[in-house]
């Protein structure tokens, strides 16, 4: 990664994470050193760009639905559940949604579980150390936003990332 610094690291970013988007409309991009230069802070997403959460997200998930519905959602169907947060993310997995009486305890439920196992089977996707240490050796500035709650964000980040994120 340190060959050719930044503009190499944010290609690698790029490439895995949006050109899957070329297909859609989006045209191909790269970046080039030039471009880099102008550039003062990296802002991630932490869920499915700097870690791989899906597992045990999952696992909370089917530890709620098991205890109020009595049954359980393929890692699948949750992956195509996730985004606009976990509330949402309770809201496509429990039968009824928000309207089924038993959502909200469902809910704390599936927070209280989470917040317990939320590093059970997490990992930084390949490279992602490497890519998010070139960054920071090259003095710019590193941020995470994230739907998660801030101690959970700050937790994942202190223990997959140490003080590379130095205020999550």
């Amino acid at each position: 990664m340190e060959k050719n610094g930044t503009a190499d690291a944010l290609n690698f970013l790029w490439a895995r994470h949006f050109n899957r988007l070329a297909g859609r409309g989006f045209p191909p991009f790269a970046f080039k050193a030039a471009t880099v230069k102008k550039y003062k802070a990296v802002i991630f997403d932490l869920d499915g760009t700097l870690l791989d959460t899906l597992e045990d997200l999952a696992g909370s998930v089917n530890f709620a639905l098991q205890k109020y519905a009595g049954m359980q959602r393929s890692i699948e169907q949750i992956r195509s559940f996730v985004g606009n947060g976990v509330r949402t993310l309770m809201t496509r997995s429990l039968p009824g949604g928000q309207q089924n009486p038993l959502f909200e305890q469902a809910f704390a439920d599936f927070k209280a579980h989470y917040a317990e196992h939320c590093r059970d089977k997490t990992r930084p996707y390949p490279r992602i150390a490497e890519v998010v240490g070139a960054l920071s050796g090259r003095g710019l500035a590193l941020a995470i936003v994230s739907n998660k709650t801030d101690p959970e964000v700050k937790r994942l980040s202190k223990d997959y990332f140490g003080d590379l994120f130095a205020s999550s």
